[in-house]
């Protein structure tokens, strides 16, 4: 009888984790080309022809419970290469990279992108090194959803990065603390051909 009961309540935990999305393996790795349960496909990079560049949702899972922060996620994407082309955190800079990136991906997490915020010089800047313009954004409503968005305890922090996070309005722009860490990442190879 212990024995059944056991057993009963390892299932009812296995089951607890899985219904809640997370992965009960450390090793858990989605497969490239083959959506994930979920229906999220991972690391397959498929081009958009209006901004002649490849993105690849990449997943950033370090354990079970840890994903990447942004300067971690920043140096993955550009340590990876499609078709002889280094790859580097997704620029989102208009409307139609998002839409693209939405309808093609429509992940269900939280998502690096590559932009950030310096706290001082107030500045919004993407991964190519770009100052971010006015003339698209994506901001949620609670866009800044982390206390600690320019600061970590009492210090302030140099920047704040900036991820998708998925809103019943669609994907929306957030800004959080420099050591939040998320399981994915936009990863853009700009190789400007199919």
């Amino acid at each position: 009888m212990p024995g059944r009961i056991l057993s009963s309540l390892t299932i009812l935990v296995f089951a607890l984790f899985a219904g809640a999305g997370l992965a009960v393996a450390d090793d858990y790795r989605p497969s490239p080309g083959i959506p994930d349960r979920y229906g999220i496909l991972y690391d397959t990079p498929i081009y958009d022809p209006v901004s002649k560049s490849y993105f690849a949702l990449a997943w950033a899972h370090k354990t079970v419970y840890r994903g990447t922060d942004w300067l971690t996620a920043n140096a993955e994407a550009k340590s990876r290469e499609y078709k002889g082309i280094h790859g580097r955190l997704a620029v989102v800079d208009s409307l139609e990279i998002h839409e693209f990136l939405e309808r093609t991906f429509h992940p269900n997490v939280d998502v690096w992108i590559g932009l950030r915020y310096w706290c001082q010089k107030k500045t919004l800047e993407w991964s190519n090194g770009r100052t971010a313009k006015r003339s698209f954004q994506a901001w949620d409503v609670n866009w800044q959803q982390d206390i600690y968005a320019c600061k970590s305890g009492d210090k302030n922090t140099d920047f704040m990065p900036v991820a998708y996070t998925p809103t019943d309005k669609g994907f929306r722009w957030i800004g959080k603390g420099r050591h939040k860490e998320y399981f994915a990442y936009f990863v853009e190879f700009p190789t400007a051909h199919p």
